[in-house]
């Protein structure tokens, strides 16, 4: 499941690839896509510890993407903002109190699940996603 936090970080991040000629200060992506400031600016902690964004402090300062949208995958980004994706805890390598423990019947169709979501998470990328029309709605609507 994608929660808040990651799908705040995505819509942060394709706000920044569709205004790739400046330094977009935190505030303006806050009002314009509608999440909480003092939140947006944990989540861009995280994409600045990444290597995701770079985060330039003062009054000409501002976000900017440091990788090539075309280059950069969901998956990156999921895991940038909650860490190492899970398609349920018990694949996890410190999961254990399972009732069925080693004979699970459905942990191999999770682990496949899970595979098959990673392969297209890594495979679409954020330069894939087009949000300029309602980038420039939401940007109108606030102004």
């Amino acid at each position: 499941m994608i929660t808040r936090k990651t799908d705040y970080a995505l819509r942060a991040l394709v706000y920044l690839k569709e205004n790739p000629d400046r330094k977009i200060p935190t505030r303006e992506i806050a009002e314009v896509l509608g999440i909480p400031y003092k939140f947006l600016t944990q989540i861009f902690l995280d994409l600045v510890r990444s290597g995701i964004v770079a985060s330039e402090r003062g009054s000409r300062g501002g976000m900017t993407l440091r990788v090539d949208p075309n280059k950069l995958s969901l998956l990156e980004i999921i895991e940038a903002s909650e860490g190492p994706f899970l398609l349920h805890q018990c694949l996890s390598d410190i999961y254990e109190s399972c009732f069925f423990a080693g004979d699970c019947p459905i942990k191999f169709t999770l682990y496949e699940l899970e595979e098959k979501t990673r392969e297209m998470l890594s495979q679409t990328k954020l330069g894939m996603i087009n949000a300029s029309d309602i980038i420039k709605r939401r940007k109108n609507e606030n102004h």
